[in-house]
């Protein structure tokens, strides 16, 4: 395998590409004012398997990691996929409908769950 589509019930996507021994990934947000793609490198150890296999397990769903109160013009969100060492952690802010999200991959422990 080398390459990874993720999708959920969003028009958003995420893509991860293997080239050699490198994992990398475009998260992409589309938002009606705007769509934003995010670069994220992956660690050494990670692999496609690894994300395919933890996002199946999460029915193929973001973890929601926390989501406070929201207004008519912002929106903000942490979500996580949990990998066995590693988590990718989406951390969602959508001004006016404009998206202004980061993705990145954190090692260790779980972040705490918020709700």
């Amino acid at each position: 395998m080398k390459r990874l589509v993720l999708t959920w019930d969003s028009p958003h996507t995420f893509t991860i590409r293997r080239n050699g021994r490198v994992l990398t990934g475009t998260l992409t947000i589309r938002k009606p004012k705007g769509i934003q793609r995010i670069q994220v490198r992956f660690p050494r150890g990670v692999t496609l398997v690894m994300i395919r296999d933890a996002w199946e397990k999460q029915r193929r769903r973001w973890r929601t990691v926390t989501s406070p109160p929201t207004g008519p013009h912002l929106f903000f969100a942490v979500r996580a996929i949990v990998l066995p060492k590693h988590q990718i952690v989406w951390y969602v802010v959508h001004a006016d409908n404009r998206p202004f999200d980061a993705c990145v991959v954190h090692a260790g422990k779980r972040l705490p769950t918020w709700k």
